[in-house]
Formats: structure tokens, C-alpha cells, sequence
């Protein structure tokens, strides 16, 4: 018999990425649609988004929720989206959106130039509002794989990111409505996941109390969630309420 070789040395094998995994997918097209709503590198130009354009850098420079610091806006003879309380100029719409986007002004801060020029918000409105779309989007994704499968979560969410006015409106500006949808559809994700955790039905108040303050009318989607659990879930309702 020939005499044994030397021993080869084991080599571990990398684990294979679990494509089957509902998360990579739904990361995966999450960032596939967070740059189809970039590519078209425009803005809407709504005054309504104004307020939420100015207010991280405001937050970020000024740790307020006023304007006073941005003249031209209250200057201008139509800045309908602004009230005056006492010397303050204030959003005449909710500060959420504008608030959660202080991050991608703060990131801006590392790559831009001149972040707190006009021309650079314009550019971190856009980015703000792509970004809520398709976080939105990832959530959708999530839901309907937990209830429906992988394919018909895929074709879900891509009739929502792309045939919806998540694409044409929503990722275009920010508005209230990105954000809006992005904690409601948060918020769904964990009523879904509270069958099988009960604890995370309760947290869905959390998300529930976000989308109301993106966008005040989301108070009746509180109610008809509220009754859902009262009915199914009834002992996630104190959690829920508070």
C-alpha cells in the first residue's frame, strides 16, 4: 500500500448567504428601489415641502423648530407654509418628516461642500424622502412575505414601490406622506408579527403614534387598529394605548 501523503490541511468553507432569508431580499429591494427613485436627480418643487427642507438644518445647527434663522422663507410674500407665534416663524405643518431627516443633513456635512446652501437641502430633501419610501417599502415586503410567501411579497412590493404614488410622489418630495406610510407600515409589520409575539402587537403603538404625528389624520387608522386588538389581542391593548 503507498504510503499516505501528507495531511491536508482542512479548510472551512464560507457559509452561503440564505437567499431564501425574507430580510436579504427585502434589503436588497429596498436599496433597488431607494436608487430607481434617485435616478431621475429632480425635485419636486413644493412649497408644502418647504418647512421639512429647512428644519433638519435648523435642528442640526440651531437644536429648534423655528425658521428664524432662514429670513428669505417668512420674507417671501407667499410662504403659506410658515406661521408666525410671537417673533417665531414656525411649520405650518407637522416637524416629523423634517425631524427625521437631521441624519441624512448631518451625513450631508461629511460629503458636501456647502451643506447648508439651497441648492445642497434640495439634495437632502430628495435623499430623506427616497430613503422613508423605500424603508417603507422594505416593510411592505416583510409583511406580505410573513402572510403570502416570498414571489407574491415580490410582486407586492413592487406594484407598492413602483406603481403607487409611493414612487411618484412620496419619494420625490417630503412631504408628509413618506413618513406617514413608513410608521404605519412599520407598525403593521409588528401587528403581524404579534401573533407570534404578542409583545410586539403592543409596540405597534409606538409606530402607531409616529405616523399620527408625520400626519395628524393617521389618528383614525389608531382607532381601527385599537379595535383589531381589542378583539384579537386584548391583552396588548393597555401596552398599545400607552
Amino acid at each position: 500500500m503507498p504510503a499516505p501523503g501528507p495531511a491536508t490541511p482542512s479548510v472551512d468553507k464560507p457559509m452561503p448567504i440564505r437567499t431564501d432569508h425574507p430580510l436579504v431580499w427585502a434589503l436588497g429591494l429596498g436599496l433597488l428601489l431607494f436608487i430607481i427613485y434617485l435616478s431621475n436627480c429632480r425635485l419636486i418643487p413644493a412649497a408644502d415641502a418647504v418647512p421639512a427642507r429647512y428644519l433638519p438644518a435648523s435642528v442640526v445647527h440651531e437644536r429648534d423648530l423655528d425658521f428664524n434663522e432662514f429670513p428669505r422663507l417668512y420674507e417671501e410674500v407667499n410662504s403659506y407654509f410658515l406661521v408666525q407665534r410671537g417673533d417665531r416663524y414656525l411649520s405650518k405643518y407637522p416637524v416629523l418628516p423634517g425631524i427625521m431627516a437631521a441624519p441624512v443633513h448631518l451625513a450631508a456635512h461629511l460629503f458636501s461642500p456647502d451643506p447648508d446652501s439651497d441648492e445642497s437641502l434640495m439634495t437632502q430633501e430628495k435623499w430623506a424622502a427616497s430613503l422613508f419610501a423605500a424603508l417603507s417599502a422594505v416593510f411592505i415586503f416583510l409583511i406580505a412575505a410573513r402572510l403570502s410567501g416570498l414571489r407574491a411579497a415580490l410582486i407586492v412590493t413592487l406594484i407598492y414601490g413602483l406603481g403607487t404614488t409611493t414612487f411618484s410622489t412620496d419619494s420625490q418630495a417630503l412631504w408628509q406622506h413618506g413618513p406617514s406610510k413608513l410608521w404605519l407600515a412599520a407598525s403593521v409589520y409588528l401587528l403581524v408579527r404579534g401573533r407570534e409575539r404578542p409583545w410586539l402587537a403592543g409596540l405597534s403603538g409606538a409606530s402607531m403614534g409616529l405616523a399620527v404625528m408625520a400626519r395628524p389624520t393617521n389618528a383614525l387608522i389608531v382607532i381601527a387598529v385599537g379595535v383589531y386588538l381589542l378583539i384579537k389581542q386584548r391583552r396588548q391593548v393597555p401596552l398599545y394605548i400607552i
